[in-house]
C-alpha cells in the first residue's frame, strides 16, 4: 500500500502541532519529573496521541478528525478543534476538568495562542497513516534490541516521534551512549517529512560509513542518518523497505555505539 504523500500540509501540520502542545501541558501539569524527561512527551495510538490514564483521567488527540476527547469515570466529552484556538482549548479542558471534579487551573501552563485552528480533514487523514504505518516499523525495529528503551512518544515541542536506545542497559540520556530512531514531519533546514537516527556521542569515524540506499547522511545542524518521507511514498512496499532501511541504520551504527 502507498504511502500517502503529505503535499501542501503545512497549515494542517501546524494545527496540528499547535493542539498537540496544548494537550502535553496536561500531562505535563500532572506528572512528575522523569528520566529522560519522560514526563513531557505523548504516547502514540493508531487514532492519534493520548496523554495516558492519568489523576484527572485521559486526553486523546484523534488526528483524523481534528478532534480532542477527555475521558473521565464514565464521561466522554469530543472537542471539535477546528476554528477553536490553543487557549480556547486549554479553557474549555480545564472547565471539563473542573466539571469531572478535577482542578487543575493552577497547574496547566497559560496558552497565549489565540488564533484558530484550520485543518484539512483528508490531510489529518493521511498525517495519522503515515504517522502510525513509522510508528508500528519502529515498533518492529525495537523488537530485537538488547539493551534499554525508552517509550515510543511523540514530543509536543518538536512533533516528533522518538525512542532511545541504550546498549549499557542504563536509560539516562545525559550520561549514557544511545541511538535515537524517530520521525519528523519536518523541521528547520528539513521543510518535508523525515525518519531519522542519530548515535549521541557521535563515534570518531562512524560519519560517512557506507548505509543501505534509502539512508543518507546529514551534518547540517546536526548529525546523523535521515530517510527521505518522499523516497518512501515513490516505493511499492513503502512499510517492507523503510524496516529493512532501519535495521541497516541499526546495523551500521550500534557495534560503533557500543566500541
Amino acid at each position: 500500500m502507498p504511502m500517502p504523500e503529505l503535499n501542501e500540509w503545512t497549515d494542517t501540520k501546524d494545527a496540528l502541532h499547535r493542539a498537540t502542545q496544548v494537550v502535553g501541558l496536561f500531562r505535563k501539569a500532572v506528572m512528575p519529573k522523569l528520566p529522560n524527561a519522560l514526563h513531557l512527551p505523548l504516547f502514540v495510538r493508531e487514532f492519534g496521541l493520548s496523554t495516558g490514564i492519568l489523576s484527572f483521567g485521559a486526553l486523546e488527540l484523534h488526528i483524523e478528525q481534528a478532534e480532542v476527547r477527555y475521558a473521565a469515570g464514565q464521561h466522554l466529552w469530543v472537542i471539535e478543534l477546528a476554528g477553536m484556538s490553543p487557549s480556547a482549548l486549554r479553557a474549555k479542558l480545564l472547565d471539563l476538568m473542573r466539571e469531572a471534579g478535577h482542578a487543575l487551573d493552577d497547574s496547566v501552563a497559560a496558552v497565549e495562542d489565540d488564533a484558530p485552528l484550520a485543518f484539512d480533514l483528508t490531510l489529518c487523514g493521511e498525517y495519522r497513516e503515515a504517522l502510525w504505518r513509522i510508528a508500528v516499523a519502529m515498533m518492529q525495529l525495537r523488537a530485537d534490541w538488547f539493551g534499554a528503551v525508552t517509550p515510543l512518544v511523540v514530543w509536543p515541542h518538536g512533533f516528533d516521534l522518538s525512542q532511545l536506545f541504550f546498549p549499557n542497559h542504563t536509560p539516562d540520556e545525559h550520561s549514557e551512549r544511545h541511538l535515537n530512531f524517530g520521525f519528523s514531519p519536518g523541521s528547520a533546514g528539513l521543510p518535508r517529512p523525515y525518519v531519522y537516527a542519530y548515535a549521541h556521542p557521535m563515534p570518531d569515524g562512524l560519519l560517512g560509513a557506507p548505509l543501505p540506499s534509502l539512508a543518507h547522511w546529514h551534518t547540517e545542524g546536526w548529525t546523523g542518518v535521515v530517510i527521505d518521507y518522499d523516497q518512501l511514498v515513490a516505493r511499492d512496499f513503502p512499510d517492507e523497505d523503510l524496516l529493512e532501511t532501519l535495521r541497516g541504520v541499526f546495523h551500521t551504527l550500534e557495534p560503533q555505539l557500543k566500541g
